[in-house]
């Protein structure tokens, strides 16, 4: 699939957390997408990168749909804060390689931080996951607080087995504690390592040190590990012993 020059339409915006907000669009071609690619929206003279948050089939009938963190300053997150239903902006689309991969391993764990939910959501959603889908569907997801929480019960609805870990919840949080790679050492036996596949989605740190873990410590084949950042790792992640990364820069 070629990337085409979209115009896109604004059908509606929602505030899904105190950071981070929905934008459904629609546009002016048709836009065939795998589930986990993702979108570049000009800002300016500059282009901002968000994945797809549904599903090709739900897409067509709803609308596309974005998930946004407003990062404090930056120029996309800003830009597509202020825009309401009827507005327009230029896209182009679809980009990336991070997708499904049939495989015939009995399990598959996604890994995201934050918004990096937004294209394992799409992943789980798609007809195409929903033919090949594995045994068993984890689903590892990294937030600061409760309230910052994505898509809440929709991927338990979807048949993933979700593990939510907080690294600055309320003393009344009774769930997991601490970040995604100390869920990833304490996983179920039946996650069944030998032979899964990981999916990894988030920050350039997060995902720099959660490929390290996989790989170095829980002994991952680097074959079966597909990982997107959102930003790229810093200079002493970049240079530990990990995946060879290609990040996609995510922005704000």
């Amino acid at each position: 699939m070629f990337a085409k020059k979209l115009k896109c339409t604004v059908l509606r915006r929602e505030q899904v957390s105190p950071t981070v907000f929905r934008i459904f669009f629609k546009a002016n071609r048709r836009l065939n997408f795998r589930a986990g690619q993702f979108v570049s929206v000009q800002v300016g003279k500059e282009w901002r990168c968000y994945s797809f948050a549904n599903s090709p089939e739900d897409a067509k009938k709803n609308g596309y749909e974005l998930c946004v963190k407003e990062v404090p300053g930056g120029k996309g997150s800003t830009y597509l804060s202020h825009l309401q239903a009827g507005d327009s902006f230029v896209a182009r689309a679809p980009f990336g390689h991070y997708s499904y991969k049939h495989s015939d391993a009995q399990a598959v764990v996604f890994v995201a931080t934050g918004t990096g939910i937004a294209p394992i959501r799409s992943i789980l959603q798609s007809d195409e996951f929903k033919k090949s889908r594995p045994a068993n569907v984890y689903v590892i997801a990294g937030y600061r607080t409760e309230d910052e929480i994505l898509y809440r019960g929709e991927l338990e609805a979807l048949g993933a087995q979700v593990f939510c870990v907080l690294s600055q919840a309320n003393r009344m949080w009774i769930g997991l504690r601490g970040r995604v790679t100390d869920v990833l050492r304490n996983l179920p036996q039946e996650a069944g390592y030998y032979g899964a596949h990981f999916y990894v989605c988030g920050a350039g740190a997060v995902v720099q040190s959660v490929s390290t873990l996989l790989m170095n410590v829980l002994r991952i084949p680097k074959q079966n590990i597909i990982a997107e950042a959102f930003s790229r790792p810093t200079r002493s992640a970049a240079q530990a012993p990990a995946a060879d990364l290609k990040p996609i820069v995510v922005n704000g």
